[in-house]
């Protein structure tokens, strides 16, 4: 994948400026030849662009801190929940919608880990010839664009799920109460 396709893909689903303009930043690391850390750099940056939405996950009704000592503190795995479900209560997603949101996050985690992998600079991640940044910058550019589409499928199929779900409901009751009312 060259990167300009990759910014058109990436950018449809990014929300504001500073997502924005990061994107632009992790994808110029690449052009910087003279930085050995360029690599390095970039997939550490695409990695931050897929972490914030943390004062979103603190908001919702199903966020529960990891240690009292740190209250505010949010998972990897509460982040890729948030991004599966938003704010919508676990007994909900998964018994009414019967959403399998551990089956998705893995999936999604698998992505997060092949970013993480290069983000930490050791003697097998620093030396990476220009042809084999080439090639990672391209694994890890899907992997981006698949942890987007991943949530997005996700989110589809919950939206799916809960207006299925609301219009049973709804459908439901209308009948009983006009068959309620008919009888009186």
């Amino acid at each position: 994948m060259n990167t300009e396709k990759f910014k058109i893909e990436i950018k449809k689903r990014l929300q504001d400026k500073f997502e924005h303009d990061l994107l632009d930043a992790s994808l110029q690391n690449l052009v910087d030849i003279h930085n050995k850390l360029r690599f390095n750099n970039f997939a550490y940056s695409l990695r931050e662009l897929t972490r914030h939405i943390h004062e979103k996950v603190l908001n919702t009704a199903w966020f529960i801190p990891i240690s009292p000592k740190e209250p505010k503190k949010v998972t990897r795995k509460q982040r890729m929940k948030y991004a599966i479900q938003g704010g919508l209560p676990d007994d909900y997603v998964i018994d009414t919608l019967e959403i399998d949101v551990d089956a998705i996050g893995k999936k999604v985690g698998d992505n997060i880990d092949l970013l993480s992998k290069y983000t930490h600079v050791n003697p097998d991640s620093f030396y990476v010839e220009d042809d084999k940044v080439k090639e990672l910058s391209e694994k890890v550019m899907d992997a981006v664009i698949l942890l987007f589409q991943t949530i997005e499928e996700s989110r589809a199929s919950l939206t799916q799920e809960l207006e299925d779900n609301v219009n049973t409901t709804v459908i439901s009751n209308l009948f009983y109460e006009t068959i309620d009312s008919i009888d009186y």
